[in-house]
Protein backbone atom coordinates (compact mmCIF):
# COMPACT_ATOMS: atom_id res chain seq x y z
CA UNK A 1 0.00 0.00 0.00
CA UNK A 2 2.66 2.74 1.04
CA UNK A 3 4.64 1.90 -2.08
CA UNK A 4 1.86 2.02 -4.14
CA UNK A 5 1.23 5.66 -2.39
CA UNK A 6 5.06 6.39 -3.37
CA UNK A 7 4.46 5.58 -7.00
CA UNK A 8 0.96 7.39 -7.74
CA UNK A 9 2.89 10.80 -5.25
CA UNK A 10 5.83 10.56 -8.23
CA UNK A 11 3.92 9.99 -11.26
CA UNK A 12 1.62 13.15 -10.03
CA UNK A 13 5.06 15.24 -9.03
CA UNK A 14 6.34 14.17 -12.85
CA UNK A 15 3.36 15.38 -14.40
CA UNK A 16 2.90 18.20 -12.25
CA UNK A 17 6.60 19.45 -12.78
CA UNK A 18 7.55 18.40 -16.13
CA UNK A 19 4.35 17.75 -17.38
CA UNK A 20 4.64 21.43 -19.11
CA UNK A 21 8.45 23.33 -20.32
CA UNK A 22 7.16 26.44 -18.61
CA UNK A 23 6.25 24.88 -15.43
CA UNK A 24 9.73 23.30 -15.52
CA UNK A 25 11.48 26.28 -16.14
CA UNK A 26 9.47 28.37 -13.66
CA UNK A 27 10.25 26.10 -10.85
CA UNK A 28 13.96 25.54 -10.97
CA UNK A 29 14.89 29.22 -11.88
CA UNK A 30 12.12 30.74 -9.93
CA UNK A 31 14.66 32.09 -6.85
CA UNK A 32 17.14 33.45 -9.94
CA UNK A 33 14.48 35.29 -11.19
CA UNK A 34 13.29 36.63 -8.04
CA UNK A 35 15.79 36.80 -5.60
CA UNK A 36 18.85 36.89 -7.91
CA UNK A 37 19.99 33.46 -6.66
CA UNK A 38 22.77 31.71 -8.51
CA UNK A 39 21.55 29.12 -11.32
CA UNK A 40 22.82 26.14 -9.41
CA UNK A 41 21.38 27.40 -5.63
CA UNK A 42 17.98 28.38 -7.66
CA UNK A 43 18.04 24.86 -8.93
CA UNK A 44 19.19 22.94 -5.64
CA UNK A 45 15.95 24.95 -3.96
CA UNK A 46 13.37 24.02 -6.93
CA UNK A 47 14.77 20.31 -6.38
CA UNK A 48 13.88 20.78 -2.86
CA UNK A 49 10.46 22.40 -3.17
CA UNK A 50 9.81 19.18 -6.23
CA UNK A 51 11.16 16.55 -2.27
CA UNK A 52 8.58 18.41 -0.65
CA UNK A 53 6.03 18.27 -2.33
CA UNK A 54 6.82 15.13 -3.41
CA UNK A 55 6.87 13.87 0.15
CA UNK A 56 3.67 15.83 0.99
CA UNK A 57 1.45 14.07 -1.87
CA UNK A 58 2.42 10.23 -0.69
CA UNK A 59 1.35 11.58 2.56
CA UNK A 60 -1.61 12.06 1.34
CA UNK A 61 -2.08 9.28 -1.35
CA UNK A 62 -0.93 6.97 1.64
CA UNK A 63 -3.84 8.23 3.80
CA UNK A 64 -6.25 7.80 0.79
CA UNK A 65 -5.35 4.43 0.32
CA UNK A 66 -6.02 4.05 3.98
CA UNK A 67 -9.34 5.14 4.11
CA UNK A 68 -10.27 3.39 0.82
CA UNK A 69 -9.09 -0.13 2.33
CA UNK A 70 -11.03 0.73 5.77
CA UNK A 71 -13.98 1.66 3.62
CA UNK A 72 -13.82 -1.74 1.72
CA UNK A 73 -13.34 -3.52 4.93
CA UNK A 74 -16.36 -2.08 6.46
CA UNK A 75 -18.27 -3.05 3.28
CA UNK A 76 -17.06 -6.69 3.87
CA UNK A 77 -17.58 -6.83 7.31
CA UNK A 78 -21.81 -5.79 6.56
CA UNK A 79 -21.46 -8.61 4.19
CA UNK A 80 -20.43 -11.07 6.54
CA UNK A 81 -22.61 -9.40 9.82
CA UNK A 82 -25.41 -10.26 6.73
CA UNK A 83 -24.20 -13.44 6.20
CA UNK A 84 -23.91 -14.46 9.50
CA UNK A 85 -27.25 -12.81 11.08
CA UNK A 86 -29.08 -15.24 8.05
CA UNK A 87 -27.38 -18.19 9.03
CA UNK A 88 -28.02 -17.65 12.40
CA UNK A 89 -32.36 -17.20 11.37
CA UNK A 90 -31.81 -19.93 9.15
CA UNK A 91 -30.45 -22.26 12.23
CA UNK A 92 -33.07 -21.01 14.15
CA UNK A 93 -35.51 -21.99 11.74
CA UNK A 94 -34.36 -25.48 11.55
CA UNK A 95 -34.77 -25.49 15.29
CA UNK A 96 -37.60 -24.69 15.95
CA UNK A 97 -38.60 -26.47 12.51
CA UNK A 98 -37.33 -29.91 14.03
CA UNK A 99 -39.42 -29.34 17.60
CA UNK A 100 -42.42 -29.31 15.50
CA UNK A 101 -41.51 -32.18 13.93
CA UNK A 102 -41.39 -34.06 17.10
CA UNK A 103 -45.14 -32.86 18.03
CA UNK A 104 -46.24 -33.94 14.75
CA UNK A 105 -44.48 -37.16 15.27
CA UNK A 106 -45.81 -37.89 19.02
CA UNK A 107 -49.89 -36.85 17.61
CA UNK A 108 -49.25 -39.49 14.83
CA UNK A 109 -47.24 -42.24 17.11
CA UNK A 110 -49.85 -41.73 19.74
CA UNK A 111 -52.77 -41.77 17.26
CA UNK A 112 -51.85 -45.11 16.02
CA UNK A 113 -51.07 -46.23 19.43
CA UNK A 114 -54.53 -45.33 20.56
CA UNK A 115 -56.15 -47.44 17.29
CA UNK A 116 -54.23 -50.73 18.34
CA UNK A 117 -55.14 -50.11 21.86
CA UNK A 118 -59.12 -50.12 20.62
CA UNK A 119 -58.30 -53.10 18.78
CA UNK A 120 -59.71 -55.88 21.17
CA UNK A 121 -57.95 -58.82 17.88
CA UNK A 122 -55.00 -57.60 18.49
CA UNK A 123 -51.94 -60.32 17.89
CA UNK A 124 -48.79 -59.86 18.94
CA UNK A 125 -47.84 -59.36 15.62
CA UNK A 126 -50.01 -56.14 15.03
CA UNK A 127 -48.33 -54.90 18.27
CA UNK A 128 -44.84 -55.43 16.88
CA UNK A 129 -45.25 -53.92 13.63
CA UNK A 130 -46.82 -51.20 15.04
CA UNK A 131 -43.37 -50.69 17.76
CA UNK A 132 -41.42 -50.88 14.87
CA UNK A 133 -42.85 -48.10 13.14
CA UNK A 134 -42.91 -46.30 16.09
CA UNK A 135 -39.02 -46.48 16.48
CA UNK A 136 -38.46 -45.86 12.65
CA UNK A 137 -40.26 -42.69 12.84
CA UNK A 138 -38.38 -41.89 16.21
CA UNK A 139 -35.24 -42.63 14.63
CA UNK A 140 -36.38 -40.17 12.07
CA UNK A 141 -37.32 -37.11 13.84
CA UNK A 142 -33.44 -37.77 15.97
CA UNK A 143 -31.60 -37.65 12.52
CA UNK A 144 -33.01 -34.61 11.31
CA UNK A 145 -31.54 -32.48 14.46
CA UNK A 146 -27.74 -33.60 13.09
CA UNK A 147 -26.01 -35.46 10.75
CA UNK A 148 -25.91 -38.01 13.50
CA UNK A 149 -26.45 -41.82 13.16
CA UNK A 150 -28.95 -42.83 16.31
CA UNK A 151 -30.88 -46.24 16.89
CA UNK A 152 -33.69 -47.16 18.59
CA UNK A 153 -34.65 -49.89 20.49
CA UNK A 154 -37.42 -51.61 22.85
CA UNK A 155 -35.75 -53.73 25.63
CA UNK A 156 -38.86 -56.40 27.33
CA UNK A 157 -37.46 -57.77 31.09
CA UNK A 158 -38.31 -61.31 31.11
CA UNK A 159 -40.09 -61.99 33.82
CA UNK A 160 -40.75 -65.81 35.42
CA UNK A 161 -43.80 -65.85 37.44
CA UNK A 162 -44.41 -65.08 40.77
CA UNK A 163 -40.48 -64.02 40.97
CA UNK A 164 -40.09 -59.81 41.51
CA UNK A 165 -37.93 -58.21 39.06
CA UNK A 166 -34.29 -58.25 39.94
CA UNK A 167 -30.48 -57.10 39.47
CA UNK A 168 -30.30 -60.75 37.99
CA UNK A 169 -33.23 -60.60 35.65
CA UNK A 170 -32.65 -61.21 31.74
CA UNK A 171 -33.71 -58.55 29.43
CA UNK A 172 -34.16 -59.53 25.46
CA UNK A 173 -34.48 -57.03 22.50
CA UNK A 174 -38.22 -57.08 21.11
CA UNK A 175 -37.85 -54.08 18.47
CA UNK A 176 -35.27 -52.49 16.29
CA UNK A 177 -35.74 -49.63 13.85
CA UNK A 178 -35.12 -51.29 10.78
CA UNK A 179 -31.73 -49.43 9.81
CA UNK A 180 -30.36 -50.50 13.39
CA UNK A 181 -31.83 -54.29 13.11
CA UNK A 182 -29.93 -54.74 10.01
CA UNK A 183 -26.45 -53.08 10.95
CA UNK A 184 -26.85 -54.97 14.36
CA UNK A 185 -28.56 -58.34 13.77
CA UNK A 186 -25.28 -60.29 13.69
CA UNK A 187 -24.31 -59.76 17.11
CA UNK A 188 -27.28 -61.00 17.81
CA UNK A 189 -26.43 -64.44 16.83
CA UNK A 190 -23.94 -64.51 19.47
CA UNK A 191 -26.49 -65.56 21.85
CA UNK A 192 -24.74 -63.06 24.35
CA UNK A 193 -27.22 -62.86 27.42
CA UNK A 194 -27.89 -59.42 29.03
CA UNK A 195 -28.85 -59.61 32.83
CA UNK A 196 -29.89 -55.60 34.06
CA UNK A 197 -26.64 -56.14 36.67
CA UNK A 198 -24.16 -56.34 33.71
CA UNK A 199 -25.73 -53.19 32.16
CA UNK A 200 -25.34 -49.64 34.16
CA UNK A 201 -28.58 -47.70 32.05
CA UNK A 202 -30.55 -50.94 33.09
CA UNK A 203 -29.40 -50.98 36.58
CA UNK A 204 -29.63 -47.29 37.49
CA UNK A 205 -32.98 -47.24 36.08
CA UNK A 206 -34.57 -50.19 38.27
CA UNK A 207 -32.70 -48.86 41.45
CA UNK A 208 -34.85 -45.57 40.62
CA UNK A 209 -37.83 -46.92 39.36
CA UNK A 210 -40.55 -45.57 42.32
CA UNK A 211 -38.70 -42.22 41.68
CA UNK A 212 -40.18 -41.23 38.21
CA UNK A 213 -38.19 -38.22 37.99
CA UNK A 214 -34.92 -39.84 38.03
CA UNK A 215 -36.11 -43.15 36.53
CA UNK A 216 -33.76 -42.68 33.45
CA UNK A 217 -30.35 -42.66 32.33
CA UNK A 218 -28.68 -39.88 30.31
CA UNK A 219 -25.02 -39.81 28.94
CA UNK A 220 -23.72 -37.57 26.37
CA UNK A 221 -20.20 -38.79 26.20
CA UNK A 222 -20.18 -42.60 27.59
CA UNK A 223 -16.28 -43.01 26.67
CA UNK A 224 -15.68 -39.76 29.38
CA UNK A 225 -17.87 -42.16 31.98
CA UNK A 226 -15.54 -44.11 34.03
CA UNK A 227 -17.60 -47.02 36.12
CA UNK A 228 -19.93 -47.60 32.73
CA UNK A 229 -20.86 -51.46 32.13
CA UNK A 230 -22.37 -52.90 29.13
CA UNK A 231 -22.81 -56.30 28.48
CA UNK A 232 -22.77 -56.10 24.72
CA UNK A 233 -18.69 -55.68 24.89
CA UNK A 234 -19.22 -59.33 24.64
CA UNK A 235 -20.65 -58.62 21.27
CA UNK A 236 -18.48 -55.82 20.10
CA UNK A 237 -15.10 -56.24 21.88
CA UNK A 238 -14.11 -55.82 25.56
CA UNK A 239 -12.84 -51.89 26.14
CA UNK A 240 -9.92 -51.36 27.72
CA UNK A 241 -9.89 -49.92 31.07
CA UNK A 242 -8.13 -47.25 33.21
CA UNK A 243 -7.00 -45.03 30.03
CA UNK A 244 -6.98 -41.20 29.12
CA UNK A 245 -9.88 -40.15 27.66
CA UNK A 246 -8.55 -39.37 24.57
CA UNK A 247 -7.29 -43.12 24.58
CA UNK A 248 -11.07 -44.15 25.50
CA UNK A 249 -12.30 -42.37 22.93
CA UNK A 250 -9.93 -43.95 20.11
CA UNK A 251 -10.39 -47.89 21.55
CA UNK A 252 -14.21 -47.09 22.14
CA UNK A 253 -15.77 -50.41 20.69
CA UNK A 254 -19.34 -50.02 21.26
CA UNK A 255 -21.32 -48.66 18.11
CA UNK A 256 -22.84 -45.72 20.29
CA UNK A 257 -21.01 -42.72 22.40
CA UNK A 258 -24.62 -40.96 23.57
CA UNK A 259 -27.08 -43.04 25.40
CA UNK A 260 -30.43 -42.40 26.98
CA UNK A 261 -32.48 -44.81 28.55
CA UNK A 262 -36.03 -44.78 30.10
CA UNK A 263 -38.50 -47.07 31.60
CA UNK A 264 -41.54 -48.34 29.75
CA UNK A 265 -43.90 -47.83 32.50
CA UNK A 266 -46.93 -45.69 33.45
CA UNK A 267 -45.59 -42.39 34.84
CA UNK A 268 -48.75 -41.89 36.48
CA UNK A 269 -48.84 -45.08 38.88
CA UNK A 270 -47.61 -44.34 42.70
CA UNK A 271 -44.28 -45.83 44.13
CA UNK A 272 -45.55 -49.23 44.69
CA UNK A 273 -47.43 -49.99 41.51
CA UNK A 274 -44.89 -48.67 39.50
CA UNK A 275 -42.67 -51.67 40.06
CA UNK A 276 -45.35 -54.39 39.03
CA UNK A 277 -45.94 -52.49 36.00
CA UNK A 278 -42.03 -51.87 34.90
CA UNK A 279 -42.33 -54.15 31.37
CA UNK A 280 -39.15 -52.90 29.65
CA UNK A 281 -36.70 -50.42 28.37
CA UNK A 282 -36.94 -47.38 25.27
CA UNK A 283 -33.60 -47.13 24.24
CA UNK A 284 -32.00 -44.58 21.80
CA UNK A 285 -28.73 -44.40 21.22
CA UNK A 286 -25.87 -41.90 19.08
CA UNK A 287 -22.90 -42.84 17.04
CA UNK A 288 -21.33 -39.54 18.25
CA UNK A 289 -20.90 -37.99 21.77
CA UNK A 290 -23.41 -34.72 21.90
CA UNK A 291 -26.41 -36.55 20.77
CA UNK A 292 -29.13 -35.45 23.11
CA UNK A 293 -30.67 -32.48 24.45
CA UNK A 294 -31.73 -33.27 28.09
CA UNK A 295 -34.08 -31.26 29.14
CA UNK A 296 -36.11 -32.38 26.12
CA UNK A 297 -35.20 -35.33 24.87
CA UNK A 298 -34.96 -37.03 28.49
CA UNK A 299 -39.35 -35.87 28.63
CA UNK A 300 -40.30 -36.83 25.62
CA UNK A 301 -39.56 -40.10 25.88
CA UNK A 302 -40.44 -40.88 28.92
CA UNK A 303 -44.46 -39.73 27.80
CA UNK A 304 -43.30 -41.84 24.93
CA UNK A 305 -42.17 -44.69 26.78
CA UNK A 306 -45.57 -43.92 28.87
CA UNK A 307 -47.32 -44.03 26.14
CA UNK A 308 -46.68 -47.85 24.88
CA UNK A 309 -46.69 -49.36 28.20
CA UNK A 310 -49.63 -50.83 27.86
CA UNK A 311 -49.03 -51.97 24.34
CA UNK A 312 -46.19 -53.83 25.57
CA UNK A 313 -47.86 -55.21 28.98
CA UNK A 314 -50.25 -56.52 26.44
CA UNK A 315 -47.64 -58.40 24.43
CA UNK A 316 -46.46 -60.00 27.04
CA UNK A 317 -50.27 -61.42 28.07
CA UNK A 318 -50.29 -62.55 24.38
CA UNK A 319 -47.06 -64.69 24.61
CA UNK A 320 -47.41 -66.21 28.11
CA UNK A 321 -51.10 -67.42 26.48
CA UNK A 322 -48.99 -68.10 23.38
CA UNK A 323 -47.19 -70.68 25.31
CA UNK A 324 -49.66 -71.55 27.90
CA UNK A 325 -48.35 -70.66 30.98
Amino acid sequence: MFKKAIIEAFHWSMKWYFGSFAVAIATFFFFQKTLDFTTWRSIRYGLAIFTITFIVRAFIQYIQKIDDLEQTVNKKQEKIDVFEKSNSKSDLIKKYNYYGEVLIALKDIFSQINKIKRNENVTKKDISNQLIKLSNRLKSVFEKRFNNNYSISIKVILKEKDIPISENSEIITLIRDEESYFERRDNAKNNNKHIIKDNTCFSEILKNIESPNKAYFFSNNLPKSNNYCNSSEKDYGTMQKNLEEKEKLKYWTLPYKSELVVPISPISYNTNERKNHFFGYLCVDCNEIEGFHKKYDVHNLLGLADGISDLLEQWLILKIKENGE
